[in-house]
């Protein structure tokens, strides 16, 4: 039996109801856009990833390629949160400009947190490891173990393009590589051939001892405005 059967659709209170309703705006035309737009956005956000297949962190280095997956984009762990509104992105996506230079590196979906765990671990890393020095340089604090992934994604969260890149080899070598051309969504693309090295003027490598002790501290004269790969063993 249905509303309609028992006389519930036509009744004092029905009325009493729609003349209720009668009073209640509707959405605006802004609110149906946004809806729409996260509509998008949720299923954009479930689609595959991007021509590379999603393959990041593919370092082709002269000793060793070293692939490093999961940490770097989540594609295991909790349920990703729902997708967040246009503003929201934009700004998430922004360095924090530590960098007082503008900067052509933009961070994207490859350095985004994959879990709570790396995103603590990144925040400590941008908090402790990575100074900004009074005369306009930078200096990157590096730990005895360093989590080289993360290191990359605080630098560059923090407006500062400097990538590190964990090769083999002898042990404490540091030197700066070729330069490897980077996808926001999809990480390093192996098709491209690597660029000329960031020059070594103004780029100090601070060691805890001699000549083959561990680096503690890269330093830099001024803030880098284009990509600074480094490679080092540890």
């Amino acid at each position: 039996m249905t509303t309609d059967d028992i006389g519930l659709l036509d009744g004092p209170e029905m009325d009493a109801l729609r003349e209720l309703r009668a009073d209640v705006p509707g959405p605006t035309a802004t609110q149906r856009q946004a809806a729409w737009e996260r509509v998008q956005g949720a299923r954009s956000h479930a689609e595959p990833r991007g021509r590379r297949g999603g393959r990041v962190w593919l370092l082709a280095g002269a000793a060793a390629a070293v692939v490093a997956g999961g940490v770097v984009v989540a594609t295991s762990g909790p349920d990703p949160a729902p997708p967040a509104s246009t503003s929201d992105q934009s700004s998430s996506a922004a360095p924090t400009n530590l960098n007082p230079n503008p900067t052509p590196f933009a961070t994207g979906k490859a350095w985004e947190p994959s879990n709570p765990t790396e995103r603590k671990i990144i925040e400590t890393y941008r908090d402790d490891h990575v100074h900004l020095l009074p005369d306009g340089g930078v200096r990157i604090d590096i730990p005895p173990k360093m989590n080289w992934e993360a290191m990359t994604k605080a630098t560059n969260a923090e407006g500062i393009p400097v990538r590190f890149w964990a090769v083999s080899g002898t042990r404490n070598v540091w030197e700066i590589g070729a330069t490897m051309t980077i996808d926001p969504e999809d990480g390093v693309d192996m098709a491209a051939e690597p660029g000329e090295p960031y020059p070594s003027d103004g780029v100090t490598f601070e060691r805890s001892g001699g000549t083959d002790s561990p680096v503690t501290a890269v330093v830099f004269d001024h803030v880098p405005t284009e990509p600074v790969d480094i490679n080092f063993t540890q």
